[in-house]
C-alpha cells in the first residue's frame, strides 16, 4: 500500500493456514467405535419406525448458499438438519442441474448409448464391492459415476455421452464442501472433495458418487426406506417429485420437492445428512431416512453422495473400515469391521480451480465476486462486510501502534503503517466466520484480525504475508490472507501485485482474498 491520505483496513492473516502435519491427534478408538455402534443401532430403530409412519405436507424455507458464510445461515442449516433431518439450499448453478437432468432423461431412454457406457464394473481391483456403470432393468435404470485423478468421470465411456456431468459435479461438489465445513469445522477434511478439475492428488476413483436415477411410472414405492453412508446426499429438485424424507419433528413422511415452491433464481437442492456425518459429528446430526415413491410420470434425479476421503484416518481408524462397519445391521457386526489406520495423515492441499470454477465458487459465497488471478489465487469480493461493520472496526483503531515485520517486534522503513490486533468481539468474530468459509478451512486456523492504518505517504513495500518461521506455529504457516477495506482514501491506497499486473483500489466493505503460498508446508 502507498497512500496520499488515510486508508484503514483489516486483514485476517492466515485465514487458511496449513493444517499441521507434525502434531497428530492421539487415537480415540473407543470413542469412534462408540459413535459407529450408536449410529448403526439408531438407524435400525429409525428404519423400523418408518414402516408405519403416515405422510404429511410440510414446507421449509430454502437457505441461500451465500448465507452459509454467516452465523445465522449456519444456525438455520444446523436447526433444519437436527430438527427435520434435511435442509433445502438455493444454488445459483447457471442451469447446470436442470441441464444434467434433461440429459440424463434422454440417456436412460437410449439403449444404444447405455450399452456404450457399459454395465456395472468394479471401481478397482482393490475395491471389488464398489461399481460404476449402468444398473437396473427395463423399468428402473441407474448409472453410477465416480471421479478419477483430475475428477474425470468414470467409467471413461460416459463423458462423451454426458458432457453435462462436469458443471453439475463442480456445483454440487462445491456445495458439499461448504456443507461439510459448516457442520464439521476442523473435521471437514474427512470428506471427499470432487469440486475441482485440477490440482487433485487422488490416485484412485473417488468414493463420492454421482448417480443418474430413472424411475418408471408406478403406484408403489420405487426405492424403500434407507439411509446413505455419506456425509451429505445432495438431490437437485426434479421436475417429477417423489423423494420422501422421514421428518422426526412430525414423525411423518414429507416430500420437499412437492411441498417447497421453487421461487426466485437458482436451483433448489435437497441436502440430507448421512451416516458419515452422524459419526463424524458425534451424533450432533443424524442420518436422514428417505425413500422414493412412484408416481404417474417417469422421475429422473441426479444426486451426489459426498462420502469419505479414503486417505484420511478417522481418529486412528481406516476410513474404509468405517465405511464397511456402517453397512452392517447390528453393532456386533459393525465392530468386527473396524480396523486401525497404518498410514499417517495426508498433507493438506488446497483446492485448485479453473477460472470458471473459481468464479462460480466465490460468486456463490459473495455476489459480484471477481477472480482476478487463478494462480496465484486473488479474488475481489465486494460487499463482504457492511458499512456498519466497517464503522465498528474503524472505532477500534485509535490506539494502533507502529507496524513491525517478520516475527520480531522491529520497526522499519519497509513498513510505515500502524497496526493493532483485534480481540474476537462480536463483529470481528462474525467476519472471521465468513472468512473461514471463503478459505474452506475452520476458523480455528485463523489468526486474529489485524487492523492497519496507512497515513499520508505511508506504505508497505513489496512483501509476502508469510515467512518460513511461521511454519513452526501450531496451526502451520500463513497460507492465505483476507484483506478487508474499511474506508476509501481520496488518493492512493491500492494493493498491488506487480508480477500479476494487478492494482486494486480500496472500496469500503470489499474484501481481497489471496493465497500466499502454492501449497502449505
Amino acid at each position: 500500500h502507498a497512500v496520499a491520505s488515510m486508508l484503514r483496513c483489516a486483514a485476517l492473516l492466515a485465514t487458511a493456514q496449513a493444517l499441521s502435519t507434525t502434531t497428530l491427534t492421539p487415537p480415540r478408538l473407543a470413542a469412534t467405535e462408540k459413535q459407529v455402534v450408536a449410529c448403526v443401532d439408531r438407524v435400525q430403530r429409525a428404519l423400523d419406525a418408518a414402516v408405519d409412519a403416515p405422510r404429511a405436507s410440510a414446507s421449509i424455507d430454502p437457505i441461500d448458499v451465500a448465507d452459509l458464510a454467516t452465523a445465522n445461515g449456519r444456525e438455520r442449516l444446523a436447526e433444519d438438519l437436527r430438527k427435520r433431518h434435511h435442509a433445502i439450499l438455493r444454488v445459483d448453478d447457471a442451469g447446470a442441474c436442470q441441464a444434467l437432468q434433461d440429459a440424463a432423461l434422454s440417456l436412460t431412454e437410449d439403449e444404444a448409448r447405455l450399452q456404450i457406457i457399459g454395465g456395472a464394473t468394479p471401481v478397482s481391483q482393490d475395491r471389488p464391492t464398489e461399481f460404476v456403470g449402468v444398473f437396473g432393468g427395463t423399468e428402473n435404470r441407474f448409472v453410477e459415476v465416480r471421479y478419477g485423478h483430475n475428477n474425470e468421470a468414470l467409467p471413461t465411456t460416459i463423458q462423451p455421452e454426458l458432457p453435462e456431468l462436469n458443471q453439475a459435479r463442480r456445483c454440487l461438489g462445491s456445495l458439499g464442501r461448504l456443507l461439510c465445513v459448516a457442520t464439521l469445522d476442523d473435521r471437514a477434511n474427512l470428506a471427499d472433495d470432487v469440486a475441482c478439475d485440477s490440482g487433485g492428488n487422488r490416485e484412485e476413483a473417488s468414493t463420492t458418487a454421482h448417480r443418474l436415477c430413472a424411475y418408471a411410472p408406478s403406484n408403489v414405492t420405487a426405492f424403500g426406506a434407507h439411509t446413505d453412508t455419506s456425509f451429505f446426499t445432495l438431490v437437485p429438485f426434479a421436475r417429477v417429485p417423489g423423494l420422501e424424507v422421514l421428518d422426526p419433528s412430525l414423525q411423518r413422511w414429507v416430500c420437499p420437492e412437492a411441498d417447497t415452491p421453487s421461487k426466485g433464481e437458482g436451483h433448489l437442492v435437497l441436502a440430507m445428512p448421512g451416516e458419515f456425518l452422524e459419526v463424524a459429528s458425534h451424533g450432533s446430526f443424524q442420518a436422514s431416512v428417505h425413500r422414493v415413491r412412484g408416481g404417474s410420470e417417469k422421475r429422473v434425479s441426479t444426486p451426489l453422495l459426498v462420502r469419505a476421503d479414503l486417505r484420511e484416518p478417522w481418529d486412528g481408524l481406516e476410513a474404509s473400515s468405517v465405511w464397511r462397519a456402517l453397512q452392517k445391521c447390528t453393532s456386533a457386526e459393525a465392530l468386527k469391521e473396524l480396523a486401525p489406520c497404518i498410514n499417517s495423515r495426508k498433507r493438506y492441499v488446497a483446492p485448485v480451480r479453473t477460472l470458471a470454477e473459481a468464479q462460480s465458487f466465490y460468486g456463490m459465497l459473495c455476489a459480484g465476486s471477481e477472480v482476478l488471478s487463478v494462480s496465484p489465487l486473488v479474488v475481489k469480493m465486494p460487499g463482504f462486510a457492511s458499512h456498519d461493520e466497517c464503522a465498528i472496526l474503524l472505532n477500534l483503531s485509535d490506539d494502533a501502534q507502529r507496524s513491525t515485520i517478520d516475527n520480531e517486534q522491529v520497526t522499519t522503513s519497509h513498513r510505515t503503517s500502524r497496526t493493532k490486533w483485534l480481540d474476537d468481539d462480536e463483529v470481528p468474530a462474525r467476519l472471521s466466520e465468513r472468512a473461514a468459509v471463503v478459505s474452506e478451512l475452520p476458523v480455528s486456523n485463523a489468526e486474529r484480525w489485524q487492523l492497519a492504518q496507512y497515513g499520508e505517504n505511508c506504505e508497505y513495500k513489496l512483501h509476502v504475508d508469510t515467512v518460513p518461521e511461521f511454519n513452526d506455529l501450531a496451526p502451520g504457516g500463513r497460507f492465505s490472507t483476507l484483506l478487508l477495506y474499511l474506508d476509501e482514501p481520496a488518493e492512493g491506497g491500492t494493493t498491488d501485485f506487480p508480477d500479476l499486473g494487478l492494482r486494486i483500489k480500496p472500496e469500503t466493505g470489499t474484501a481481497l482474498y489471496f493465497r500466499n503460498v502454492r501449497e502449505p508446508v
